[in-house]
């Protein structure tokens, strides 16, 4: 078989029109088909594709049968057809040609693809730059260069270079960047004087889309939002107008993106406008007082001071503000100007200035205060019941606003503008001795005061009222505590115990069992465990050089609270041990002033059978009729039935040879008066 024209492949581009192809055979009468691609199918023996499309290409067979001869085998011969076609149209990866990301994040590759025959080239551009030669754009992680409009070219070079392209834009969102953030002009402290004009400052940053901006200004700890462009404008300038301005810069659609800032300081100066001071004018100063007036103006960048003496006309040797006078006089008395100017009065020209009155005033305050005729004595002595004791106060200069003179806290004389001031005791006794107070109150408030002691000579009596009768329970300690009232003070040697045994008093003295212990106006009895025989009447004698005193109480037994144990609180084959606790006994005795301080012994789980040891002295009738002359003050004891104890007299007695001397020790901690009016003390051992 064979082809007219005889090639049996062909090449041709979409739409042309090739010559007929005639198929041919060594046959009487044969038949001739064509079959090719597409079920192409065709009788005869020409075959006509024109025009060309490309869904012609492909292989095309020519089939010959011999008409005569059914059996003879069929021939048949092929020939290829190729058509060049395309690209007709381009595609990218999902259709999509515009992108907006962000800067650092990765944009997944994008592929380009056009039908060609033969097989298109492709090359890829970037804002008509050669960016790569084949299909696929690959970015990685995208940069803010990444952004720009990128162009995919597909190319059919057997059809004269026919080509068609697709355009891809990439938008990439970046910035700001702290070092792109900058001011213009670029100066970043100003500094101007109040009046002169700011000209407009800009603030700008490098950001897609474009920064958006906020200005705000501090000043003293305060900030407020006074621009939402990228330009801060002030105009004229105020001292309120000195802060810091701080321009942010933040990229609208990155709300990761952190905003940069940049500052400008604006500084303006200003002032003095005013001067003020401290105190006003007049002012008045006591004389031998320090003297401190202080200036103030208000300026920037500061102010410096100057004090003159108008009156006299000489410069004040101060610095700065304050002007200080350590002790002041009365010819310091006039006139005083304190001048302010601005520290930069160089180039900024501005003063302000202000007088003050001085009034240099004598001082009033306390000249004397003492009794009788003793001017110059802060300790005075006088007997009880001596009459017309006069207390004096006077005052130096101007009459004071108050002088009032006090006892104890106790006003006992006040008077009103007053030079002077007298009370008198009429008749004075044993309480009225102690620390009297005159108080000066000037009419500026001010207070002066002094003191003078009078001591009364008086024998002893108590401080306040006692109780006279007190349970105590077996085995407990106590103390027994009197305090008197008495000047001279008795001392160590001016107190003595004693005991009610059946028809006399036994003086008690320090034992094994006993502790008897005495200092000034104070003396304690204590019995370090209580026995059935210790249980009775009990005297306490103080003694001074005027007279004598005695006090009586006595002891009654109490019984101790029932102890409670719990069964479950018990161990088989234990010892068991009952820890009784007899609580606090808290017995304040008040008659003018003794106490008794019952201290109760922890663990108490014994009974103690002891006899009392007593060193004991016979204080009898002879001693008694022998002791006459002295008035003696005695607190009754109802209970008792002694003899001895009646309103007396004795003499003095000064226990010199008293063997019980060496019995007295300092006052224990627990009995001392803490400065209570309670003299009962709890101990626990």
């Amino acid at each position: 078989m064979f082809f007219n024209p005889n090639d049996v492949s062909y090449r041709h581009n979409e739409n042309y029109n090739p010559a007929p192809i005639t198929c041919g055979a060594d046959c009487w009468e044969c038949s001739y088909s064509w079959s090719g691609p597409n079920s192409f199918s065709v009788s005869g023996a020409v075959l006509d594709l024109s025009p060309l499309t490309k869904s012609m290409a492909g292989t095309y067979t020519c089939t010959a049968r011999n008409v005569k001869l059914s059996q003879q085998p069929l021939q048949t011969k092929q020939l290829l057809l190729e058509v060049r076609f395309g690209p007709d149209f381009i595609n990218v990866t999902n259709g999509k040609l515009v992108y907006t990301v962000d800067e650092g994040t990765r944009l997944h590759d994008i592929k380009c693809e056009a039908d060609c025959f033969p097989a298109c080239t492709y090359e890829w551009t970037k804002d008509g730059h050669n960016f790569g030669n084949s299909d696929t754009l690959s970015l990685d992680q995208v940069q803010k260069t990444s952004a720009g409009n990128y162009t995919c070219r597909a190319i059919n070079r057997d059809m004269q270079s026919r080509w068609k392209e697709k355009r891809v834009t990439i938008y990439v969102r970046y910035g700001p960047y702290q070092s792109s953030t900058q001011l213009s002009p670029s100066t970043q402290n100003y500094t101007k004087n109040e009046g002169q004009s700011l000209n407009d400052i800009m603030c700008s940053a490098e950001c897609y889309p474009d920064c958006t901006y906020t200005w705000r200004k501090t000043r003293q700890g305060h900030t407020t939002t006074v621009s939402s462009t990228s330009v801060l404008s002030i105009g004229q300038l105020h001292r309120e107008e000195a802060a810091l301005y701080t321009c942010s810069a933040k990229n609208p659609e990155r709300s990761s993106s952190p905003s940069t800032t940049i500052q400008t300081l604006v500084n303006v100066r200003y002032g003095p406008n005013t001067v003020s001071l401290n105190v006003t004018s007049p002012y008045d100063v006591l004389e031998e007082k320090s003297l401190i007036i202080q200036c103030k103006a208000e300026c920037y960048p500061g102010c410096s001071y100057t004090w003159v003496n108008v009156t006299s006309g000489l410069m004040m040797n101060t610095t700065g503000a304050v002007m200080y006078i350590g002790t002041v006089n009365k010819y310091m008395t006039g006139d005083y100007k304190c001048e302010a100017k601005n520290n930069d009065a160089s180039i900024y020209v501005k003063a302000a200035d202000i007088v003050v009155t001085i009034n240099i005033k004598e001082q009033t305050f306390l000249k004397f205060f003492y009794i009788g005729s003793h001017i110059n004595t802060t300790v005075v002595t006088v007997d009880e019941l001596e009459v017309g004791i006069i207390f004096t106060c006077t005052v130096s200069g101007d009459s004071a606003e108050n002088i009032k003179i006090t006892h104890h806290g106790q006003i006992l004389k006040e008077e009103q503008n007053a030079s002077s001031l007298k009370f008198i005791h009429k008749t004075v006794n044993c309480y009225d001795s102690g620390e009297y107070k005159c108080e000066v109150r000037n009419r500026d408030m001010n207070v002066s005061s002094g003191n003078v002691s009078m001591f009364v000579n008086c024998s002893p009596r108590p401080v306040r009222k006692i109780q006279e009768k007190f349970p105590v329970p077996l085995d407990a300690p106590v103390t027994l505590t009197f305090e008197a009232l008495a000047h001279p003070e008795p001392g160590p040697k001016g107190f003595a115990w004693y005991n009610f045994r059946e028809t006399r008093w036994l003086q008690i003295l320090t034992n094994e069992d006993f502790q008897i212990s005495s200092l000034g106006l104070e003396t304690n009895l204590t019995i370090f465990s209580v026995s059935q025989n210790d249980y009775g009447q009990y005297r306490v004698t103080t003694m001074n050089s005027i007279g004598t005193y005695n006090q009586y109480f006595s002891l009654l037994q109490q019984e101790p609270a029932s102890p409670q144990v719990r069964k479950e609180d018990c161990k088989d084959g234990d010892t068991l041990t009952i820890g009784i606790v007899i609580g606090t006994v808290f017995l304040i005795l008040t008659i003018y002033a003794t106490s008794i301080t019952v201290l109760w012994k922890r663990n108490v789980s014994f009974s103690k059978n002891r006899s009392t040891t007593f060193m004991m002295k016979n204080i009898g009738i002879d001693r008694r009729n022998e002791l006459q002359g002295q008035t003696t003050y005695v607190n009754m004891n109802s209970s008792s039935n002694d003899q001895d104890v009646q309103q007396r007299v004795e003499s003095k007695a000064t226990f010199e040879d008293d063997p019980s001397k060496t019995q007295y020790t300092d006052l224990d901690d627990f009995s001392r008066d803490k400065g209570n009016n309670v003299y009962a003390a709890i101990k626990r051992n």
